[in-house]
């Protein structure tokens, strides 16, 4: 029986640190693809990379596969991963796709959401008034807390974490073309996103979040040329 029992304990111990080796990996992976360590279109070495995180092959690859489930990696047989290469029509649909989830959410969080849920939002984007003086990785952030907040709202969880996909693939692009006029016209659609969404207007507050990400859409292919320019020369 203690036998049985020290088996099963190191058959758990196994399991865990497995897991949190996975974890360790596409925690590390994700931060390579965001930072662009690893280039758009860049074959993925599985073996350097195992040496160079600490990690087995098994959980790397494990890690890998996640990353390919959620659109950062493609997987070519019999050639391996590659990181997912960055076009203009992809970042677009995304764009179009943020705008769907997020007037879904808010329609949802405008009907579910208490009072002091709302005023909290209010109280948070009220809190940060003045992105100018924030660094643009806090600006941004700011602002994905803020749609996400407002979604969460919707007491949906399932729209939430799509919207988080979606921030997180669109997030290097989000970082170009920010200027104190964007900030400031930024600043004046939360205020009226949390108006409308204080009044409960759902259609209202729909036309103002199309708005609002909207006014990204047409600079999509602008943004993406800088992107590769800024990765490949600096």
């Amino acid at each position: 029986m203690a036998d049985d029992q020290i088996e099963a304990n190191g058959s758990a111990t196994d399991s865990t640190e497995q897991e949190s080796a996975v974890k360790r990996s596409y925690r590390l992976l994700q931060d390579m693809v965001l930072s662009f360590e690893i280039k758009p279109g860049e074959r993925i070495n599985e073996s350097e990379l195992s040496k160079k995180l600490g990690v087995s092959r098994t959980p790397l690859r494990e890690a890998l596969n996640r990353l390919a489930s959620e659109n950062f990696v493609d997987f070519v047989t019999a050639k391996g991963f590659f990181r997912k290469a960055i076009k203009t029509r992809e970042i677009y649909e995304l764009l179009e796709l943020r705008i769907a989830l997020e007037v879904a959410g808010a329609k949802l969080a405008a009907r579910n959401a208490s009072d002091e849920a709302i005023e909290e939002l209010y109280a948070y984007m009220e809190n940060m008034r003045d992105l100018r003086a924030m660094p643009l990785t806090e600006v941004v952030a700011f602002d994905e807390k803020f749609h996400e907040t407002l979604v969460g709202l919707s007491g949906n969880g399932e729209i939430l974490n799509a919207l988080r996909s979606v921030n997180t693939r669109i997030r290097p692009i989000r970082y170009l073309g920010v200027d104190e006029a964007r900030m400031m016209l930024g600043e004046q659609q939360q205020r009226e996103i949390c108006n409308a969404l204080r009044q409960r207007d759902v259609e209202r507050l729909a036309e103002l979040l199309a708005i609002h990400i909207y006014r990204s859409l047409p600079e999509v292919e602008t943004a993406v040329r800088e992107l590769y320019g800024r990765i490949y020369v600096g």
